[in-house]
């Protein structure tokens, strides 16, 4: 008496699931090496924005630049500030992250992208 092991079905699948398997480790794999090296240059198209006039009580554009990085490695900022901190009358965001006085985690710039930054006027009376 001979018996089946694998029915029809389960021949097919077995191959299928390996091959799903190696798909799904290849494409998990973080390939990306980060540097901190102050050598590592990021590009701005502009160097400065230019705000119009702020009235108090009425809210101003939010004005955005552009972070690009040539390199072919990726670029890790550990520390992201503006000068004179929450007293700067600034507000600006990187990627849809407000840079603060509290914020203290790492960018992460990756290799041959860019990422947008927006900033605005603070309202005075809001601090």
């Amino acid at each position: 008496m001979t018996y089946k092991i694998y029915s029809k079905a389960s021949r097919t699948l077995v191959p299928l699931f390996f091959i799903l398997v190696l798909v799904i480790q290849i494409s998990c794999t973080d390939d990306e090496s980060f540097t901190k090296s102050p050598t590592a240059i990021l590009s701005f198209p502009c160097d400065t924005l230019k705000l119009d006039t702020a009235i108090s009580g009425i809210a101003t554009s939010t004005y955005s630049f552009v972070i690009r990085n040539h390199n072919n490695q990726g670029i890790k900022i550990v520390k992201a500030s503006l000068d004179n901190g929450e007293a700067s009358g600034f507000q600006v965001a990187v990627d849809g992250v407000n840079i603060n006085d509290s914020y203290n985690h790492a960018i992460e710039v990756r290799k041959k992208r860019q990422y947008h930054g927006l900033c605005q006027i603070k309202d005075q009376r809001e601090q």
